[in-house]
């Protein structure tokens, strides 16, 4: 499998030319990971919390295994929108990049080198 198929999955729409001039110009766009992290479902508590390094135990969020970060809820809110967003897209890049490997295992439309046929 090729370094590109491995970490982008390729292509999400292939054949997609933008013309300039007349003449067809490669167009690199959307991945399939980019693709597959977009449309991944909301993250759950327990998926949110082990991204940023903590634990969920017992209704709290644990920076180890005795200090208690107070409930979810609480602990969500006193972080800054953008590590929340952050949190979120990485989560789903995760979901993705978990799609793409099974996909890359259970696929039989790869080659017999493991390429994608994209």
């Amino acid at each position: 499998m090729t370094e590109r198929a491995k970490t982008t999955g390729g292509p999400a729409f292939p054949g997609n030319h933008s013309y300039i001039d007349g003449m067809a110009a490669s167009f690199e766009g959307m991945t399939h990971r980019d693709y597959a992290a977009i449309h991944a479902d909301q993250p759950g508590i327990a998926e949110i919390v082990s991204m940023a390094g903590l634990t969920h135990s017992a209704g709290q969020v644990w920076s180890d295994g005795q200090t208690s970060l107070g409930p979810f809820e609480s602990w969500w809110r006193s972080i800054p929108n953008s590590e929340r967003f952050m949190l979120s897209a990485r989560v789903r890049y995760a979901m993705a990049d978990a799609l793409l490997a099974v996909k890359a295992e259970t696929d039989p439309k790869f080659d017999s080198d493991g390429d994608m046929p994209f």
